[in-house]
């Protein structure tokens, strides 16, 4: 897959206790995006928030928001 689309960004959400953003060496960054409860007692996870630069129908950079 890399090899056809270089993907920059893949947001996906499964794993819950794997919640997060993790950029690999060659750049793609990948984000577990999984909002449900961790456990019962504990609330929701946050929402991931990312900036993209955009210029003529392509990405320039994403940035990770905090």
């Amino acid at each position: 897959l890399e090899k056809l689309n270089k993907p920059l960004l893949s947001v996906f959400g499964h794993i819950h206790s794997d919640y997060g953003v993790y950029r690999q060496s060659n750049g793609i960054i990948f984000a577990n995006a999984a909002c449900s409860p961790r456990s019962q007692s504990q609330s929701l996870n946050d929402p991931l928030r990312f900036k993209l630069s955009i210029d003529e129908n392509q990405i320039l950079s994403i940035e990770h928001l905090i």
